[in-house]
């Protein structure tokens, strides 16, 4: 490396990036969020590009694969809590990343779209599972690492309060994979340190094999979560009703 590195950001990719295949901006989140844990690097340049791209991330109607590494790059970016970069940040974070799923394309008439349930269809005949997990999981853990405990029992309301058949489905299956997780805090009472082994995978789950050293998920986070779960009676194997 001769030391000089250049981005090139969306502005400059103005209207041909919307048919891209997103390759150049899924090997950036991906190995550069990767290395910023793994080397204990934290670039400038990493930091501010990252800051720059979030806002357009989140709310193009294409986000789907691109999700995971973008919630992987913020939780390695920021292991111990997102700061305050400005007065506003962590609420911009919040509402942006952890709303996508809130984006008109996933959705139809209270339930997820026929594209989405077409997807699932066709995923399922070839790999007997669900495709929809890689996209609600990365937004489901950001979530529950970076709200505040009370913030934590409202979104859980709020996603219990969805009747549509296929997002239901597709909740309690992730609930269900969570189980480990869930069980491993029930059985040392403490912060969830590792997402490790965890059958909650999407494809950059890896890339925080280092994130041992901080809190996974806070744990006031995870008893409000708890409590919102079964409040909803959203049961679970392994955790009891009451």
């Amino acid at each position: 490396m001769n030391g000089e590195m250049t981005y090139h950001g969306l502005d400059e990719l103005s209207d041909s990036f919307a048919k891209s295949d997103f390759n150049t901006l899924e090997y950036f989140l991906r190995d550069v969020g990767g290395g910023i844990n793994a080397f204990k690097m934290r670039l400038p340049e990493w930091i501010d590009w990252f800051h720059y791209l979030l806002p357009y991330l989140a709310t193009r109607p294409d986000i789907d694969r691109l999700i995971g590494a973008a919630v992987m790059y913020l939780m390695n970016l920021y292991p111990e809590g997102i700061p305050a970069v400005y007065p506003e940040f962590r609420a911009d974070v919040v509402n942006t990343l952890g709303k996508c799923l809130m984006s008109r394309h996933f959705w139809q008439k209270n339930d997820l779209s026929d594209r989405i349930v077409q997807d699932e269809y066709i995923y399922r005949l070839l790999y007997n599972d669900n495709a929809f997990i890689a996209t609600l999981s990365p937004v489901l853990f950001c979530c529950l690492k970076y709200l505040n405990p009370d913030e934590i029992m409202t979104w859980v309301d709020s996603m219990a309060a969805i009747r549509g058949t296929h997002w239901q489905y597709n909740l309690l299956t992730w609930l269900h994979r969570a189980v480990i997780l869930l069980d491993d805090y029930q059985a040392i009472r403490g912060p969830i340190k590792t997402i490790e082994h965890l059958n909650l995978h999407w494809p950059e789950t890896h890339r925080l094999q280092y994130f041992t050293q901080y809190e996974l998920i806070p744990e006031p986070n995870m008893t409000a979560f708890l409590e919102g779960v079964r409040r909803n009676r959203l049961l679970i194997p392994g955790i009891p009703p009451h």
